[in-house]
């Protein structure tokens, strides 16, 4: 019953727009922050963890030299988005195969509230992440009732299926 009704309300919030919302004003946001650790290097190196199918890596490639999906699983999405200064990765987030000091900006959308020991991604990001490098982390306000990450009115449903 809950993998039905987590489908529908998934599609009620795809409907409503709430994900394109979400996303474009990440987009704004990661083209600011980019062009700030642009400034004063020659090339860039962006790394996106737990990035999925792949959005925010490909919206990263046009904006970077070089930008680097890493997720626990593959997606048949990253054949689709991968371009000539893209590459996807299936590896876990907290053991990463980057060298220390190799990359300038780090992005965490919606990762850590999945990962157990969540520290150990921070530590790792911060042992790849250049002198003056960005960590971009962004965490779900899992409170909210209308959360898009967490599906439109799933925990009120939780609750009352619970009473």
């Amino acid at each position: 019953m809950l993998p039905e009704l987590r489908k529908i309300l998934f599609k009620l919030a795809l409907s409503r727009g709430l994900y394109t919302a979400r996303y474009k004003t990440y987009t704004t946001i990661l083209r600011r922050l980019v062009e700030v650790t642009k400034e004063n290097k020659r090339r860039v190196l962006c790394i996106d963890l737990g990035c999925g199918d792949g959005f925010f890596t490909d919206i990263l490639s046009s904006l970077c030299d070089l930008s680097i999906g890493v997720d626990l699983k593959g997606y048949s999405a990253w054949h689709y988005r991968i371009c000539y200064n893209s590459l996807f990765i299936v590896a876990d987030a907290r053991k990463p195969p980057l060298r220390p000091c190799s990359v300038d900006l780090v992005i965490l959308i919606s990762l850590l509230e999945h990962v157990p020991n969540w520290r150990i991604v921070i530590a790792e990001a911060s042992r790849f992440l250049r002198t003056g490098g960005l960590v971009i982390i962004q965490l779900p306000n899992l409170y909210w009732l209308m959360e898009p990450h967490t599906f439109p009115l799933y925990r009120l449903c939780l609750l009352v299926l619970k009473i």
